[in-house]
């Protein structure tokens, strides 16, 4: 039976979400003040949870600024405003794995752990509250949890820094649930454990030095978060963001979230291409892989009314839409002066690569390798000679070993 302290943290745990997701609905409807206020609370979090990932300071600012631009960019597409967190997270894992694989030359292993049985989490809540009295001990729990596998680390800071539940964490990991609890449970005993072999080798007594006090696990990833990243550095940070984000849509790097009212014009567009057409894919047609029929539906003129086709190139007998070494956007009844493009995975949304332009070569033909077989869409959105949004356009391919 849940305590009275659980059910207020769970009061308390809503009313924040509430609050927060309110203050999601008026950024994605082009305010702001309201995306500023975001990023200055999220900054700590996306900060640490970087630093997790790269072990680097320098990094892991180079990544976090990244991630708050493509939040701007983006946070206009995000269609449930309560899984912001889920939303960010899985953009600070997206920005980072790609910067780590860039520095290294290779991917780093970010494989799911094995589901295992359960296991009595009530035992491993708290750890001895010298952990973090004691700077020698305090320098060792930090290393320990630096050493954790990628996935636990990711996972456990996410619980316990950011207060996740384990469906956000899942939804942000492209993971499961199960899989998420065994991951923060196997970490949990993984820091216990290594901690109490360097007090063993110390020859400490681990029960007379219980009694002086404990700690939560929230208590010391915040202990840790603040070290790492405390406010005065922080402040810095979301001050850098804010002239970055000047500097990008005065340059046209990226545009100002939409209003609502740009967003449903979209939208209208978008669905009355759907009508006239099987070659822009909406909400029904991504449930559906592409036939053979289908693929040669989309290799056909694109219909009256249509504001543009994707046309791919590629050798595979199979058609265009298999393995496509480029893709670029045609018959358009209007003059673009602006595009960008997203590549993203259909099974979760996940993107894996954007850039700008209205064409796109090399990141097609690099998804096999970086990303592996399966079935992805690229998308295309074109811009006015004023940086006005007129179109979207969406496609289907099938990439195959």
């Amino acid at each position: 039976m849940a305590t009275i302290d659980e059910h207020r943290h769970e009061d308390e745990r809503r009313q924040k979400n509430d609050a927060q997701t309110a203050l999601v609905n008026r950024a994605i409807s082009g305010d702001p003040a309201a995306f500023e206020e975001l990023y200055v609370q999220k900054a700590q979090s996306i900060l640490f949870h970087a630093y997790g990932i790269l072990k680097s300071h320098h990094d892991a600012e180079d990544a976090a600024q990244e991630v708050v631009l493509r939040m701007y960019r983006d946070i206009g597409k995000l269609r449930a405003p309560e899984a912001f967190n889920s939303w960010m997270h899985r953009i600070v894992i997206n920005v980072c794995y790609t910067l780590a694989a860039k520095r290294s030359g290779r991917k780093e292993d970010f494989d799911e752990d094995e589901t295992v049985g359960e296991i009595a989490e009530e035992h491993i809540d708290y750890l001895p509250q010298e952990y973090l009295v004691r700077e020698e001990l305090f320098n060792e729990l930090k290393a320990v949890i630096e050493g954790l596998p990628a996935k636990r680390r990711s996972a456990i800071t996410m619980h316990y820094f950011d207060n996740m539940s384990y469906k956000e964490i899942a939804e942000a990991m492209d993971s499961t649930i199960s899989t998420v609890s065994t991951n923060i449970v196997r970490g949990k005993i993984q820091i216990k454990e290594a901690m109490e072999q360097i007090m063993e080798q110390e020859n400490s007594n681990m029960k007379a030095m219980g009694a002086a006090g404990t700690v939560t696990f929230s208590g010391v990833f915040g202990t840790i978060a603040n070290q790492e990243f405390p406010r005065a550095s922080v402040d810095s940070f979301t001050n850098r963001c804010a002239e970055a984000i000047k500097i990008s849509c005065s340059q046209h790097i990226i545009k100002t979230p939409k209003s609502p009212s740009v967003l449903k014009i979209t939208a209208i567009i978008a669905v009355s291409v759907i009508a006239v057409s099987g070659l822009i894919f909406g909400p029904q047609a991504l449930n559906a892989p592409l036939s053979a029929e289908t693929a040669s539906q989309t290799e056909a003129s694109p219909a009256l009314g249509e504001k543009g086709l994707i046309e791919f190139v590629s050798d595979s007998s199979k058609g265009a839409h298999v393995n496509p070494a480029a893709a670029s956007v045609t018959e358009l009844d209007f003059e673009a002066d602006f595009g960008e493009w997203e590549i993203a995975k259909k099974s979760s949304g996940e993107i894996v690569s954007s850039g700008e332009g209205m064409a796109v070569a090399s990141p097609l033909t690099d998804i096999a390798t970086a990303e592996g077989a399966g079935e992805y869409i690229l998308y295309f959105g074109l811009y006015d000679e004023n940086r006005q949004l007129v179109t979207t356009l969406s496609r289907e391919f099938r990439v195959e070993q």
